[in-house]
């Protein structure tokens, strides 16, 4: 198998690099998920989770100011709570927050002061719901509608997952109900994969479509709003491994060895004329022969930048630090958020500054 080190692969080379450590708040959590929304042309990077009593605290980090807005704060319990063991968010901007509350048949959105503004029901026959991959979270708005990754109560082990349930569906707020759906990739048909790489991102691709990422395939898809075709776009490397498809469903050894040996496409995003995907794989194929525990205690499974051109089609490759944060914001890539350093009574958090261009 080809690998990282195979003398036909280059890692291209950043413009420029400097890194910032920006002060992290005194309420700062150690378990969190992602988001992301551009507010005044800044991309404000989103960072959420559960407190010690499940309120859900949501901080905020301008990358210019290198500092953390002031926290929003969503209690649990009680008319204004998020009333859940778990929440997905969306920033449509800073003070309409889509709050989607875990394994419920309802969504909320909320105002920037925690409070809420209205409650949506799914209305779906199948249980749909909106489904969270990874750490990441986002959702497209559309003309009324919102475009939204979901799951169901579809057992993941069986055989014709991928062709009972539906991955992407548009939500009509004027119906108050699920309108549309997106189907998988008819390839995946009749294959499995650990729940975790079963759902999608989506994310802006321009005016008339939007992209998606699925973890499990080196080609990104793009569908048009219009016209709802699917066009696809390679976007891999076999020098990171090639997606793995199952035939059974994992046990939970199985699932640790597919998440540790395989390659994971975690995010994509545009920016101008380029497509980019973050990915985790295995920095050797020689080390797929290695026990996983010692990958993992000897850094074996590192992470990379696919840049796709999109006037020439040329893929470039980019070697990035083990991060769980990536914000595109102009010419820049911030990435970060695994890397704190104390000092004093003072915590802060360090991310890496790339140059695209």
């Amino acid at each position: 198998m080809a690998s990282c080190s195979d003398p036909g692969f280059v890692y291209s080379e950043f413009a420029s690099l400097d890194s910032l450590e920006i002060e992290m708040p005194k309420d700062y959590l150690q378990f969190t998920s992602w988001s992301n929304y551009v507010d005044q042309d800044r991309n404000i990077l989103v960072e959420y989770g559960l407190n010690s009593k499940s309120d859900l605290v949501i901080h905020q980090i301008d990358f210019i100011s290198g500092k953390y807005r002031d926290p929003i704060i969503i209690e649990r319990e009680g008319p204004e709570g998020h009333n859940s063991t778990d929440v997905s968010v969306f920033f449509k901007s800073n003070d309409s927050i889509y709050l989607f509350p875990a394994a419920r048949q309802h969504f909320y959105l909320f105002g920037g002061d925690g409070r809420k503004i209205d409650r949506y029901p799914y209305n779906s026959s199948d249980y749909s719901r909106y489904y969270r991959a990874g750490y990441y979270s986002n959702a497209i708005l559309n003309e009324g509608e919102l475009i939204i990754p979901v799951v169901n109560d579809i057992r993941y082990d069986d055989p014709l997952y991928f062709s009972k349930t539906v991955p992407i569906k548009y939500y009509d707020f004027e119906q108050s109900r699920f309108d549309r759906q997106i189907s998988y990739p008819n390839y995946v048909f009749g294959n499995l994969v650990p729940s975790s790489y079963t759902g999608p991102t989506v994310s802006k691709y321009d005016r008339s479509s939007f992209l998606i990422n699925y973890r499990f395939s080196d080609s990104l898809y793009i569908w048009n709003f219009e016209s709802e075709e699917m066009t696809s776009l390679y976007c891999g490397s076999e020098y990171f491994g090639s997606p793995k498809l199952l035939q059974s469903y994992p046990d939970q050894a199985k699932e640790l060895e597919y998440k540790i040996l395989e390659v994971d496409f975690e995010q994509s995003f545009r920016n101008d004329d380029k497509l980019y995907r973050i990915v985790a794989h295995l920095s050797d194929q020689k080390f797929r022969e290695v026990p996983v525990f010692e990958i993992i205690d000897r850094g074996y499974r590192v992470m990379s930048l696919i840049e796709l051109d999109l006037n020439t089609q040329e893929l470039s490759y980019y070697k990035l630090p083990i991060a769980k944060y990536f914000v595109f914001d102009g010419s820049f890539l911030y990435a970060g958020g695994v890397s704190i350093r104390e000092e004093g009574d003072l915590t802060f958090r360090r991310f890496y500054r790339y140059s695209l261009n």
